[in-house]
């Protein structure tokens, strides 16, 4: 019996994922939704987004992005956070690049420049701001990006080697005599999924249901359980494997929850209770509730039927997850749905250009509108790559969009594999397959449904930089109440005065890569005595590893725009560890495989790293920053020329082959290759390769460079400037570039004008069929993304 909605209310204006867990779970509907006001009036979400000109690299790339930086279920551009930790990571879980960025309106660009060397494998990069770190790793952006080819998937589920299945009920209830959904998940040993046919018999092998996977190793079929039998279903896979496994027993008498969410205008709650329980609870309430971003709605009615059905608009809720939580007459929580809602709050955008096939080298001029649904103009950031696909090999690589990554997949914990396929299209087979996906991974399973609150308080939000020191005595004592100045490079000055403890800050500070400051301790008769540290301005946060499976790309015919005679040397395993080498180390031979290493602690009073490392490193001699083998010459146009030695820099080759770039207290150890060993790096690396693998961790280091007494000058990190994107003009009377170039043109400042419009322009490559992805966000938190296609003859 369907019924008229009673006692419906609204909560609107606070944030909150039901997702995560901390909080202890409520006892009640009502103390469900008051714990929801608390947690939003006392807490706040941010979310970063990476938008990538494409989903796979080669060696020699630039991988280029922009963050988009959002606060609450809303997505409004964060105005909270001002600073965005990057990080590139290797495929064993280690930093190899970090970088800063400043958010202006929620939005920045950077990028990672991807050595000619790269061993090929998973690679992942993660954006944070210094408040996620409260919730762990838990709201971290992570991408996991193949590198010239992708490494064997990982086998994280299913060590056995065999396929694994699990079903589940949906709501997390089975009761028998009452028709139940059950959704269902195949997993092969690689991780994703694996498709699977097979049927589902009862204790007496009487056949009851059939069941087919429909996407990814996802299915579902309907049974309707008798009291006092078991089921279990006989299940063949894809790959020839077959197995049995047990369903979950029914309950012989309880209430169970379904949810219909194939209508576009509204979704449909049933429940439907066995005769028995009825009757123990004829007339008494019942509650559900339902909740998404900012929105709080309570159902309450009286069970005064054995079946209760409502229907709820989805004009009333944003675009997004969804959960529908059921509280019985004993006010405990019996039942959980989540479903996704796509609502008519994105924006529309228009992205056109006057023909639909092109000359190589000609210029196109991509026209862009954006509108909301209301069809009000709308001013908002927006980034685009237009990519050449027939060039690219991860073309049909389904990875998180804006869409996907807000909307889904930030909000589901594991791995989700190709979440962006559900927002490719917008038809009956991707919402289908998406409500397939939230009945299983969406699935909680009778655990109280608990709300997200920091598992600690000690990271506050980064407005801008800042610039901490210590001032102690060379003994080491803290010296208090003395003032620091520091000048800037831009003959810019401040002055501080420090704690009890000695420490002092700079606060609210903006500065790029490269620039120096001078810090100056005020009184004149400590200076001798004195001594000024700068802590670090970037500790990056501790890399979770990942056993996370990823598609296998096929590159057979895909070439690097980098240096390709590196490569397949790249691609061959580094050496295993000798027996008791155990340093921290980027080198792709592994650690104690090295020619020599040397360690912090053998240059503790060295003024630069060449200097300290003169007549320590045998057989390198140093010049102006540069190091030589002194058996390192080569022959170029019949003269014998000294060549530098290669240098690396925690995995990344160094700027202009000087290693006084790196600040000595930066340095955890340095490894010489030579001959053989340095081979892994390709012919440029005929000269010896040099690598300096500096500290990891989240402690702070001085990296401060004595002038005189009292006075240190510091180049410490700052924000990172953004490489642009090169795209060449073409000229009629010179040949166009034949290499393949996947991606032609990376756009990451495009910003709408009041009318909601924007033009680029740029010059076509060799023939192909081209995709352009144009992703973003308005002022409001309003999202878009749309996709076009044109050919080039």
């Amino acid at each position: 019996m369907r019924q008229t909605l009673l006692c419906v209310y609204s909560l609107l204006g606070f944030v909150l994922p039901l997702s995560a867990q901390v909080a202890s779970s409520p006892a009640n509907a009502d103390e469900f939704v008051q714990n929801l006001k608390a947690a939003a009036a006392n807490s706040f979400i941010e979310k970063a987004y990476l938008h990538f000109d494409r989903a796979c690299y080669n060696a020699g790339d630039t991988m280029y992005f922009k963050a988009y930086l959002t606060t609450g279920e809303k997505h409004e551009p964060s105005k909270v956070s001002g600073v965005l930790h990057v990080d590139l990571i290797s495929d064993r879980d280690s930093i190899i690049q970090s970088i800063l960025l400043q958010t202006q309106n929620g939005t920045a660009a950077g990028d990672f420049a991807l050595p000619a060397y790269f061993q090929k494998g998973n690679y992942r990069v993660r954006a944070y701001t210094n408040w996620m770190r409260n919730y762990r790793d838990n709201n971290f952006f992570y991408r996991t990006i193949p590198v010239n080819s992708t490494i064997s998937a990982a086998k994280p589920q299913n060590a056995g080697g065999k396929p694994d299945m699990q079903f589940f009920a949906e709501a997390g209830v089975f009761v028998a005599g009452i028709p139940t959904r059950f959704a269902f998940k195949a997993v092969a040993d690689n991780g994703l999924g694996i498709d699977v046919h097979g049927v589902v018999v009862d204790n007496n092998d009487v056949v009851v249901a059939k069941l087919r996977s429909a996407h990814l190793g996802m299915g579902q079929f309907y049974l309707t359980a008798i009291a006092g039998k078991t089921y279990r279903a006989k299940l063949n896979f894809a790959d020839g494997s077959s197995s049995t496994v047990d369903l979950l027993k029914p309950v012989a008498n309880g209430i169970a929850m379904t949810v219909n969410n194939s209508d576009s205008a509204k979704f449909s709650v049933d429940i439907n209770t066995t005769k028995a329980y009825y009757l123990e609870n004829k007339n008494k309430n019942i509650s559900v509730v339902i909740s998404a971003a900012g929105i709080v709605k309570t159902v309450k009615t009286a069970l005064d039927n054995q079946i209760i059905g409502f229907d709820m608009p989805k004009k009333d809720f944003p675009s997004g997850l969804t959960t529908v939580i059921l509280f019985g007459p004993d006010e405990m929580e019996v039942g959980e749905r989540m479903l996704f809602i796509n609502g008519n709050d994105g924006l529309n955008i228009d992205l056109r250009t006057d023909k639909q096939i092109y000359q190589s080298g000609e210029k196109v001029t991509l026209n862009v509108n954006v509108k909301q649904n209301t069809g009000s103009s709308e001013r908002g950031s927006f980034s685009a790559a237009v990519v050449n696909e027939d060039e690219d090999p991860c073309k049909d690589m389904a990875t998180d969009n804006i869409l996907s990554y807000l909307l889904l997949s930030s909000d589901i914990r594991g791995y989700i594999e190709q979440p962006g396929y559900y927002f490719e299209k917008n038809n009956a087979d991707t919402r289908n397959n998406l409500d397939l996906f939230l009945l299983t991974q969406g699935y909680k399973g009778l655990v109280k449904t608990q709300i997200e609150k920091p598992a600690a308080n000690n990271y506050q939000p980064e407005s801008n930089l800042q610039l901490k020191g210590k001032l102690a005595t060379k003994a080491g004592k803290p010296i208090a109440n003395e003032k620091v100045s520091v000048l800037t490079d831009a003959n810019q000055s401040a002055q501080a005065t420090t704690d009890k403890d000695g420490n002092f800050v700079f606060d609210n500070v903006s500065f790029n890569n490269g620039s120096k400051f001078i810090f100056n301790v005020e009184n004149k008769s400590i200076r001798k005595n004195a001594m000024v540290t700068i802590e670090k301005t970037y500790n990056p946060a501790p890399v979770s590893p990942t056993r996370e499976p990823v598609q296998v790309v096929d590159r057979s015919n895909y070439s690097s725009t980098g240096n390709n005679v590196a490569v397949n040397l790249a691609m061959s395993k580094p050496g295993k560890r000798k027996a008791g080498a155990s340093y921290h180390t980027t080198s792709l031979i592994g650690a104690g495989n090295a020619d020599q290493v040397v360690f912090r602690k053998d240059i503790p009073s060295a003024t630069s790293l060449s200097q300290g490392l003169q007549n320590i490193i045998r057989g390198v001699d140093f010049i102006n920053g540069q190091a030589f083998l002194r058996t390192g010459g080569v022959v170029a146009n019949g003269n014998y020329v000294r060549e530098p030695m290669m240098v690396v820099v925690d995995g990344l080759l160094g700027q202009g082959g000087s290693i006084d770039n790196v600040m000595i207290q930066d340095v955890d150890n340095i490894e010489i290759l030579k001959g053989t060993n340095a081979a892994i790096y390709g012919m440029g690396a005929g000269a010896g390769v040099i690598i300096i693998n500096t500290r990891q961790g989240a402690e702070a280091e001085p990296i401060s460079q004595e002038m005189a007494p009292g006075i240190i000058s510091v180049t410490p990190q700052g924000y990172y400037n953004a490489r642009s994107f090169y795209n060449p003009v073409y000229q009629p009377s010179f040949a166009i570039n034949k290499s393949k170039r996947p991606t032609i043109l990376w756009k990451s400042n495009i910003a709408t004008d009041s009318g909601g419009g924007a033009s680029f322009s740029f010059n076509n490559a060799v023939p192909g069929n081209y995709r352009v992805i144009l992703e973003g966000i308005n002022n409001n938190g309003r999202l878009g993304r749309v996709v076009y296609r044109y050919t080039v003859k």
